[in-house]
């Protein structure tokens, strides 16, 4: 169960990232100032190191997930995160 709290974790950290990208990218639309670019290419490339470790992050649980027996296994989280990695 550790393992599905961290995924959700990470889920909810992904539904921030992408709420303040949408919010920037509408005041870089009303705004013409270099600067504003600025601050959305300093966003973008942080957005993106996150999603980076995101990925790692993914890459590493569904590592440990799978390399467990058999019985001791957790379908539907192994689908939840081969899902999550889906998306990236």
């Amino acid at each position: 169960m550790l393992g599905m709290k961290v995924v959700m974790r990470g889920f909810r950290k992904i539904g921030v990232v992408a709420a303040l990208v949408g919010a920037m990218l509408v005041a870089v639309s009303d705004a013409s100032s270099g600067q504003k670019l600025n601050e959305v290419d300093t966003l973008n490339k942080t957005v993106d190191q996150d999603l980076t470790a995101e990925a790692e992050r993914l890459d590493r649980l569904i590592i440990a997930v799978v390399s467990k027996l058999p019985a001791e296994r957790n379908t539907a989280a192994e689908d939840q995160i081969r899902n999550r990695i889906g998306k990236h």
